[in-house]
């Protein structure tokens, strides 16, 4: 499978080069995995008015529980990460637009030298990363370098039959933001504070860099 958004965060210090699995029944994670069938609304009826924050164990459940042919759009996004603040404000509105289509948002944490299971089992070595799923099955993965509205739209709608709202075509769309998108659901600000997680492993990086250094020297 390509790589997440090119603009994007480590969520670890580790390189993995691996496929990923994302459930024991749903087989390999790759490019070719194509719909079971097109994806559709779930009706007419706004059941999905904003976008939708979850756990990952919720997730794991919302998944697990949609009938055939319906997909979920899932974003993994991180508030330290300044690509994803950035992504955050158009991923609102995207939400707000498609009230019958689920627009999922899940928030990660940095890792230190390892990844939570749950996070390894989505494939998420970066954020901001956002995928279409049908099911358990992941479909796709957006690996744009672009992240505003209209290509959000355009993205998901190779996969989902669904219409764009009035007064979106193209550049257009980015007109549709509203104040209330830059408040929530999805924080839009940038989360300052020190990582002393992220800080440390820097620091341990640098250490044994400096250590392997100075060997070859003596």
């Amino acid at each position: 499978m390509t790589e997440s958004l090119i603009n994007t965060c480590p969520t670890s210090l580790l390189e993995y080069e691996t496929n990923y699995t994302l459930f024991q029944h749903s087989g390999v994670f790759n490019e070719f995995l194509k719909p079971l069938k097109n994806c559709h609304n779930v009706g007419n009826d706004p059941v999905f008015p904003v976008t939708i924050l979850m756990s990952v164990s919720q997730l794991l459940m919302h998944l697990g529980q949609h009938e055939p042919g319906v997909c979920a759009v899932v974003l993994f996004y991180a508030t330290w990460c300044p690509f994803s603040m950035k992504m955050t404000p158009h991923y609102n509105a995207l939400g707000r637009l498609f009230p019958t289509i689920p627009i999922v948002a899940v928030e990660v944490e940095t890792q230190l030298n390892t990844f939570s299971s749950n996070q390894l089992r989505f494939g998420t070595i970066s954020v901001p990363n956002l995928l279409i799923f049908q099911g358990p099955r992941a479909i796709s993965r957006y690996n744009q370098s672009t992240t505003e509205l209209p290509h959000l739209i355009q993205y998901m709608q190779q996969y989902i039959d669904v219409k764009s709202p009035d007064g979106c075509y193209n550049s257009s769309c980015i007109d549709v933001l509203t104040d209330q998108d830059y408040v929530g659901p999805l924080p839009t600000k940038l989360d300052e504070d020190t990582d002393w997680v992220l800080l440390f492993s820097c620091l341990l990086v640098l250490y044994f860099v400096l250590d392997k250094l100075r060997s070859k020297v003596l």
